[in-house]
Parts: structure tokens; C-alpha cells; sequence
């Protein structure tokens, strides 16, 4: 990003467009010059307020291009249905390729004529809301599920309801046109969500958005266990960072398992002149679960290598003395084994029947 300077860009538009476009270049340098010290502190703070809605009107028209560039096949000719944006974002934005496709995947739900989250999208074009409120809507539309998502409900605008303002009623009757009609439950989802993000801060409104999903798509512990999952990516440097997520059986079996070998180890070491003392033990918590998580993986392989050699040669010895003895005695069956395992049976079918 930047091979290209502002001058550049603008030459290659039309003039519909290079006007409006120089002017913003402008106007964002004049406002960078602005002497903050010379302002008093409500002017401040109102700047400040105006800055961030200029951020956020400035993300959602580039992700509208991004929408833009995916509808299109003559933008990135060679790039698969649905990646042209992505491609765009990674080869000529310079992105890393996870935000790339995120910024695709957002592209693609804020679109006012079909996306899945347009009230959303609305709010952030508006600049009332910032890119935070966005990723805590998209990360509910993910945990609700695709079966949640495309659900049908009869979107009903109540009515007398002191807890829902005007402007809710006014976003869920736009649904509808103000009639009972059935319509997709993530755009009610969506009209409640966008409604709370132009009042509520992030966590206040992450709070609503785990609630609602508790309450459509409720958890289980089946469902966490068959999402598990282990990523692991390579730095520049050589480095390593992981994600993980697992079942509650198999977390409770990882945190034990850390937690009885990442107990701190002190040492102890002896001076010049022969007196011991003690080396504390100065990594972290989370250090010491690294490490421990290192030496339960290096010493499972040995386990197993000695438990197979053990197994092996268990069953060769036996082998060989089933060859030395012959074959192995038929263990006698009592002559009233018949009515032992009658007796057994009648026994247990009595104790079922009560």
C-alpha cells in the first residue's frame, strides 16, 4: 500500500468522482494541521467524537467497494467467484490474508440488497457506530448457526411495550411494512442489534448479542465437542501462536494435566563460599503452562515407544511358551452350568421386571 500517491489515484477517476474525492484529501489534511492545544477541552472531545464517525463512514465505503469488487468479474480476472476482494485486499491493499477474507466476509453481510446484517450496515455507513460494535454483530451471526440464521418467524411490532423505544418499533416494522408477515429471524436479529448499537458501548452491546444467541441457539455440549479445533501459524521470526477450542471433557482433562506440571520450580545454587540458596522461579504463570504443556509432549512419545516394546514383547513370550506347552486346557464346565446361568437370568429378568 502507498506505491501510489494520492495525485496518482485521483488522475485515473472520472470527474464525478476525482472532485469529491480531492476534496476529502483536503479537507482530512487541513483537519490534521489543527492545532489541538489551542482548542478548549468540549472542542476537543467533540473532534475527537468526529474523527471516529469519519473512521467508520470511511471503513463502511470501502467495504461497500469490497462488496463492489465481488459482485464484479472484471476487476481481478483471474480470482475465484467470491475472492475477488480478498485478492484485491491481500496483492494491492497489502493485508494479511485473515483480515483480507474478514474484510471480505463483512463486505458481503453489511450489503444493503442482500446482506444478512443491512440495519448494520446502515449504522456504520451513518458513522454511528465504530468497526467494534460490527465485530461483535458478526460474531453473533456466526455463533447463531445457519439453521437460527435462515428460520422463518412472523415479525409482530408490539405495541404498549415500554421497553421497546419508537426507533426499534420503526426498524422492525420496516421488515414487515408495518404488516404480520413472515420474514428470515437474522434480520430481526439484525434491526434489534443495530438499534442498540447506536446507544450502547461494545461491551454493553456484546452482552446483549450473547444473550440473544444463549437464547435461539442455546448451547451444548455435543455441539462444543464436534467444533474443536487446533491452529497453529508460523511467525516471520520462527515463532509460534495457537488457538484452540475443545469440548468441556477434554479442557478439564488439559487444564489438569498443565496445571499438576506447571507448578514453579526453584532451585538452588551454592556460593563462592560453599552457603546454598534458593534460585527462584521467575517465569509466569503462563510460561510455566507453556513449558509444562513442552514436557508432557516430550515425554508421551517415550511412553508410548516403551509401553508398545513392552506390549510386543509380552505377546511374542507367550507365543513362545503357548509352543513350548502345547495347546491351552479347555477350562472344564460344570455339569449343572445350565442351570446356574437359568437361575442367573431368571434372577435378573425378576429385578428388571421390578
Amino acid at each position: 500500500m502507498g506505491v501510489r500517491g494520492n495525485q496518482e489515484l485521483l488522475d485515473q477517476l472520472p470527474q464525478p468522482v476525482a472532485e469529491p474525492a480531492a476534496a476529502v484529501v483536503a479537507a482530512l489534511s487541513e483537519l490534521q494541521g489543527v492545532r489541538h492545544a489551542a482548542l478548549r477541552p468540549e472542542e476537543v472531545r467533540a473532534l475527537g467524537e468526529l474523527w471516529e464517525r469519519f473512521t467508520a463512514q470511511a471503513a463502511s465505503g470501502r467495504l461497500s467497494l469490497l462488496a463492489a469488487i465481488d459482485a464484479r468479474d472484471d476487476v481481478i480476472r483471474k480470482a475465484k467467484v467470491g475472492d475477488a476482494s480478498a485478492v484485491f485486499a491481500y496483492h494491492a491493499l497489502g493485508q494479511r490474508r485473515g483480515a483480507a477474507r474478514r474484510d471480505a466476509a463483512w463486505a458481503s453481510l453489511l450489503r444493503a440488497d442482500g446482506g444478512d446484517l443491512p440495519g448494520l450496515g446502515a449504522a456504520f455507513a451513518a458513522g454511528d457506530i465504530s468497526a467494534a460494535h460490527v465485530e461483535v454483530t458478526v460474531r453473533a451471526h456466526r455463533q447463531l448457526g445457519p439453521t437460527v440464521r435462515e428460520a422463518v418467524m412472523d415479525c409482530q411490532v408490539p405495541h404498549g411495550d415500554d421497553d421497546i423505544t419508537a426507533a426499534l418499533r420503526s426498524a422492525l416494522a420496516s421488515l414487515s411494512d408495518a404488516f404480520t408477515a413472515r420474514v428470515r429471524l437474522i434480520l430481526v436479529v439484525d434491526a434489534v442489534l443495530a438499534h442498540y448499537a447506536r446507544s450502547m458501548s461494545v461491551p454493553e452491546l456484546e452482552a446483549i448479542a450473547t444473550r440473544i444467541v444463549r437464547i435461539l441457539n442455546p448451547p451444548n455440549p455435543r455441539k462444543a465437542h464436534e467444533r474443536r479445533y487446533l491452529q497453529m501459524d508460523q511467525l516471520p521470526d520462527g515463532s509460534w501462536i495457537a488457538r484452540f477450542s475443545c469440548g468441556a471433557d477434554q479442557g478439564l482433562r488439559l487444564q489438569r494435566a498443565i496445571a499438576a506440571w506447571s507448578a514453579p520450580r526453584p532451585g538452588k545454587g551454592i556460593d563462592q563460599d560453599g552457603v546454598e540458596f534458593p534460585i527462584p522461579d521467575k517465569r509466569d504463570l503462563r510460561a510455566r503452562r507453556m513449558d509444562a504443556l513442552s514436557d508432557i509432549v516430550n515425554v508421551a512419545p517415550g511412553q508410548d515407544r516403551h509401553h508398545t516394546a513392552r506390549r510386543q514383547r509380552g505377546r511374542a513370550g507367550a507365543r513362545r511358551l503357548s509352543r513350548r506347552r502345547g495347546p491351552r486346557p479347555r477350562p472344564a464346565v460344570p455339569a449343572d452350568a445350565g442351570r446356574v446361568i437359568g437361575r442367573a437370568a431368571g434372577a435378573a429378568g425378576g429385578t428388571a421386571a421390578k
